[in-house]
């Protein structure tokens, strides 16, 4: 696999690209700026990075782990992100029109002002230890 250490990834766009198991917390935090369209995204830790902005856009982002992660303003549209983990995530403002599979606990992440799509946003409710009939 690829090892990433202490390298800078500044306006990198992956297009229908698989990236399976990459460790990013080891990339250099001063130059991290990242797109993704139509990618697989499997298994890969982006835990404690600031990703203002960042865009995963008609894609596949299963298995990643972002803890204490900024993601404000970015966008996860059309995006299925079974098995990934938010934990202490910054996620406001960002959008996830049409995403699915999502298991984002909103007393454990900033979601102000973040957009999410009907049925699927139901699904913010399962952190809260309600019930629903």
């Amino acid at each position: 696999g690829v090892k990433l250490v202490d390298c800078g990834l500044r306006q990198v766009r992956f297009v229908r690209s698989k990236l399976l198991g990459v460790d990013f917390t080891r990339c250099t935090i001063n130059f991290f700026a990242l797109s993704f369209d139509d990618c697989l995204v499997e298994s890969c830790n982006f835990s404690g990075l600031p990703m203002k902005g960042t865009k995963f856009l008609d894609s596949i982002v299963r298995e990643c782990v972002f803890g204490r992660t900024n993601l404000s303003k970015s966008s996860f549209e059309r995006t299925d992100l079974s098995d990934s983990v938010f934990h202490d995530a910054n996620l406001s403002e960002a959008d996830f029109s049409r995403a699915k599979n999502y298991a984002i606990c909103p007393t454990t992440n900033k979601v102000a002002k973040a957009k999410f799509s009907l049925p699927e946003a139901v699904s913010l409710l399962r952190g809260l230890d309600i019930e629903l009939e």
